[in-house]
């Protein structure tokens, strides 16, 4: 069910965190969170993003923006057990 986070990536802009994972292909960005219990996770600056969405439903992520980073938002009643996948399209 979650193939298109894994077959056809490469290793993302992210390396690996205690957290989890990023995969990536030309156009997207998936962010594999494995363990965190926050509402928010905190990546490094990504630039260039058009929108977040919960690979699993679709249902849309906020993208917060920072200085130096880019934020998360998304609440725990959305989370998978196992790997929350969030993707992230990059601007082309």
């Amino acid at each position: 069910k979650n193939g298109a986070s894994v077959y056809g990536t490469r290793g993302g802009p992210v390396a690996p965190r205690p957290w989890g994972v990023t995969t990536q292909t030309k156009d997207k960005v998936y962010v594999h969170v494995l363990d965190w219990q926050d509402d928010v996770l905190a990546l490094p600056s990504l630039p260039g993003l058009k929108n977040a969405a919960l690979l699993s439903n679709g249902h849309p992520v906020k993208i917060t923006q920072t200085a130096g980073a880019t934020l998360l938002h998304f609440p725990s009643s959305e989370r998978d057990a196992v790997d929350t996948i969030v993707v992230l399209d990059k601007a082309q």
